[in-house]
């Protein structure tokens, strides 16, 4: 009897469990469906504000001070965002897909009948996903700062695929991203217009003499043959972006922490403090230094002569300096140096050698042509840089004129910028409008025939109709005539001779290495180069020690300093290592404002 019980009890339990598998599956289902769907809705606040940072110039950078450096970093985390979530989108689906047993018809067919969507074309959003990852994985910082141009390329192509094949798979896609999109457009037109512009260059970097010219760049043979022939040389322009960084102010102390090139951004902190300080308007910190360290000493042959000059200028207090300039070279000198009367220690006892023209052709004795003991007797200078008396470059432009002109900015007044933002905005709608004709067509006159297997050439014609609208009528009636006219203007006064040559204009004032030391022997400056990496959290609290005395003329509460801004501009473990810095700083003091500065993309 026992065995008989037991059949029909070990058959209710097989049911009962194959019930709870089904309910299982449905729920699951269920969830992959409605995640799905969830995630896909959560999309679009993400996409609207992503193309909002990517503007060099707009109206965000101006009424908000905040510069593109900053504000590409919030494009960045809104991708990696955006990323996350369309992935989680697509696997969700196909997850969906594979359990219903419809992997391979939803995945394949264009004209597809939805699960929830019944106008959305699966196939189009698996490409758009697809063409997407590339984009993802060269934007990691591995990438894009050793192989900018894959990350470049890479990045141009991803978001095209993803635009169009977005906007197919789901034809109202432009809704979320057409605001973002419009404000890029602006600045699009504003770059390009800049860029058709051709200027001639007529300054260089040059010795006070004349008689020393330092280039730094990349060893290619045709590039090196065009100097020697002293060709022209086309060069694109872009910018300026944003402008100058002034988070510091109202700080009484001002730290600006620089390693190697990122020394850059911390030059317009600079300039702009020096510019203050010089003339007496606006607020200025009590104390500025500026800590840069570099693997040679090469590398601070860039610092200019007026910020050199500041650390001249006496602290409000009338104690030390304002400003002051701490280089720290983390490798041994692997450069010839230059002596207080601007001459090289191994030239000085040098002849002039006789070579042939053929040997000055070669590009490897470029040297030997251009080297201080091989100068003309009118100067190297006057042989290097002749007059520009071109009044044509070719490949200058991409258009069919090629006439230098003066370098002109991105547009001309507020109701320039202010016209150039109406006409993209209405462009861009009115090219809606008239995509959204071809879905009255279909609804008109192909009844029966289904909305979804046209839906996808009505989503690429919304997108395609949105950006030549936005494009198309701002730049041809408010970019292109003013270029044209200064191109029939240039023409008819062919006045190439009023360009100046190199030697008409005033040096750029570059430092001189000397030993342990640059400066400007013409003024009598010379800056110390420290030997070894600098100690940053002992540095700093010497600076903060400092700040907190008694007798520092701070603008806080009782004449004490009400903080220190603290910029860091350099390679990831500097900028670690300031971070630690500033979290060791808690004895009682004042405050430590920390701000890394983006100078890579």
């Amino acid at each position: 009897m026992a065995g008989l019980s037991s059949g029909p009890k070990f058959f209710v339990v097989a049911l009962r469990s194959f019930l709870n598998l089904v309910v299982l599956c449905c729920l699951i289902v269920f969830t992959f469906e409605w995640l799905s769907l969830a995630v896909s809705n959560a999309t679009k606040p993400v996409l609207w504000m992503i193309f909002f940072p990517i503007a060099h110039t707009s109206f965000i950078t101006l009424w908000t001070g905040m510069e593109f450096t900053t504000l590409i970093r919030y494009h960045r985390w809104l991708g990696h965002l955006l990323m996350w979530m369309i992935t989680f989108h697509g696997i969700a689906q196909y997850a969906c897909w594979i359990h219903m047993g419809t992997w391979r018809s939803y995945f394949t067919n264009w004209n597809s009948v939805a699960i929830l969507q019944k106008n959305d074309i699966f196939l189009a959003g698996s490409i758009a996903w697809i063409g997407a990852i590339p984009l993802w994985i060269t934007s990691m910082d591995w990438c894009r700062r050793r192989f900018f141009s894959v990350f470049y390329r890479f990045h141009v192509l991803g978001f095209f695929i993803f635009i169009l094949f977005s906007n197919m798979h789901w034809p109202g896609m432009w809704q979320p991203m057409m605001a973002g999109l419009f404000v890029y457009a602006v600045d699009l037109i504003f770059r390009v217009g800049q860029a058709s512009q051709v200027s001639a260059i007529t300054a260089a970097k040059v010795s006070e003499d004349g008689s020393i010219l330092t280039w730094q760049l990349a060893a290619d043979d045709e590039l090196m043959q065009r100097i020697i022939r002293r060709e022209q040389l086309a060069v694109r322009y872009a910018g300026p972006f944003g402008g100058a960084s002034q988070a510091w102010d109202g700080s009484d102390v001002v730290v600006l922490l620089a390693g190697g090139i990122a020394i850059t951004p911390m030059m317009g902190i600079l300039r702009d403090l020096v510019a203050r300080a010089e003339s007496q308007s606006g607020r200025v910190p009590s104390r500025v230094y500026l800590l840069w360290s570099a693997r040679t000493q090469s590398e601070f042959a860039v610092l200019h002569r007026s910020i050199a000059a500041a650390t001249n200028i006496k602290a409000p207090s009338g104690h030390g300096q304002w400003l002051t300039i701490e280089l720290h070279a983390t490798s041994p000198i692997n450069m010839p140096i230059m002596t207080e009367s601007g001459r090289f220690k191994d030239e000085l006892d040098a002849k002039p050698t006789t070579v042939t023209e053929e040997h000055l052709a070669d590009p490897k004795n470029f040297k030997d042509r251009y080297s201080p003991t091989n100068t003309s007797p009118d100067g190297f200078l006057a042989d290097l840089t002749p007059t520009v008396s071109k009044t044509s470059f070719r490949h200058a432009s991409p258009y069919f004129f090629n006439s230098p002109r003066k370098m002109l900015p991105k547009y001309f007044g507020w109701f320039h910028f202010a016209l150039v933002h109406l006409f993209v905005f209405l462009g861009g709608f009115l090219g809606l409008i008239l995509s959204r004709a071809y879905n009255a067509e279909i609804a008109c006159t192909r009844v029966g025939l289904g909305v979804n297997k046209y839906s996808w050439q009505a989503g690429l014609l919304e997108i395609v109709c949105m950006i030549l609208g936005a494009l198309g009528p701002a730049y041809l009636l408010l970019v292109f005539p003013g270029i044209v006219g200064r191109y029939l203007w240039r023409s008819r006064q062919n006045n190439a001779s009023e360009w100046p040559s190199t030697q008409d204009l005033d040096s750029d004032h570059t430092a001189h290495l000397m030993e342990n030391a640059i400066g400007f022997p013409e003024d009598g400056l010379r800056l110390p180069i420290a030997q070894g990496r600098l100690n940053i959290p002992q540095r700093l609290a010497e600076i903060r020690a400092a700040a907190g005395a008694p007798d520092f003329p701070g603008t806080g509460p009782k004449g004490k300093c009400n903080g220190i801004a603290f910029y860091v501009s350099g390679p990831d473990p500097m900028i670690g290592a300031a971070q630690r810095a500033v979290s060791a700083c808690k004895i009682a003091g004042p405050p430590i404002f920390f701000r890394r500065e983006a100078w890579s993309i």
